[in-house]
């Protein structure tokens, strides 16, 4: 992907077949649907995700908010958010059934209704005390869940 490019739209790659992907930095946002149904996309890299926008703002990923449905359905496995993401959005990654482990949730403020329904395989989930809104079913039907971190 260009690095000029700043959003992914809507249905972008929905049920394509691809199996991984590295999300540049220039990305601000991921749309409705973008990686829905994506059965084969089993890992998602956000380049930069670790640096803080604040400090290094010209290389720091640049993504805020993740859109309603856009990984729904999909099969990643690990995600590690990038530092600056503020918004995971209504069933996000909803019946990912994959989806073992989510990390690195410095700056979310808000997770949306059932950003992880369905994930049944989900097992840990370290977050920070930034958090100010877990919405309605966020991790309904996550039956596999032995740890949630909320570091300060």
């Amino acid at each position: 992907m260009p690095s000029t490019l700043k959003t992914i739209n809507i249905d972008a790659f929905r049920q394509s077949l691809i199996t991984e992907i590295t999300i540049p930095r220039s990305i601000q946002s991921i749309s409705e649907r973008a990686f829905k149904d994506c059965l084969n996309l089993k890992t998602v890299t956000f380049e930069n995700g670790d640096l803080n926008a604040a400090t290094y703002p010209d290389t720091a990923s640049l993504l805020t908010t993740i859109g309603a449905y856009a990984f729904e359905n999909s099969g990643v496995q690990t995600l590690k958010f990038p530092y600056n993401l503020t918004t995971i959005g209504e069933g996000a990654f909803a019946n990912c059934s994959e989806l073992v482990e989510i990390l690195s949730l410095e700056m979310v403020r808000t997770i949306g209704e059932n950003a992880f329904n369905g994930c049944e395989k989900l097992q840990k989930i370290s977050t920070n005390n930034r958090v100010e809104t877990i919405s309605a079913g966020a991790f309904k039907n996550t039956k596999a869940i032995v740890s949630v971190t909320l570091a300060n």
